[in-house]
């Protein structure tokens, strides 16, 4: 996961299972056996860089609404989605608006 070495210990499942916020009861039913596998997953945090290199390891395209709100259905380049207000390209057109900043994950103390 990069060049820093504590980093060297991570379990691929481990950083998936904190990169997709995946609760534990979606997906197992005995939590005895699937804590051992997750505990740890809940002290990583990942930095700002590593989320986006996770996110563009792979090129995915949202399709309609998506690439048609966020107006990448248009332009050339990477299609991307249109998931919030300031990222629409018909509100772009209309004026300068105000948004409120989207929920960021809780980060751990060191």
């Amino acid at each position: 996961m990069g060049p820093r070495g504590d980093r060297g210990d991570w379990l691929i499942v481990r950083v998936v299972c904190r990169y997709c916020k995946w609760r534990w009861r979606m997906w197992c039913r005995k939590p005895h056996m699937c804590f051992p596998l997750l505990e740890p997953a809940v002290h990583i945090s990942l930095m700002d860089e590593e989320v986006n290199t996770i996110e563009n390891a792979y090129e995915f395209d949202p399709g309609f609404p998506h690439t048609f709100l966020s107006g990448s259905m248009f332009a050339e380049g990477p299609p991307k989605g249109g998931y919030s207000p300031d990222v629409v390209w018909w509100t772009k057109m209309l004026g300068t608006f105000d948004w409120v900043e989207g929920a960021k994950p809780i980060r751990p103390h060191p």
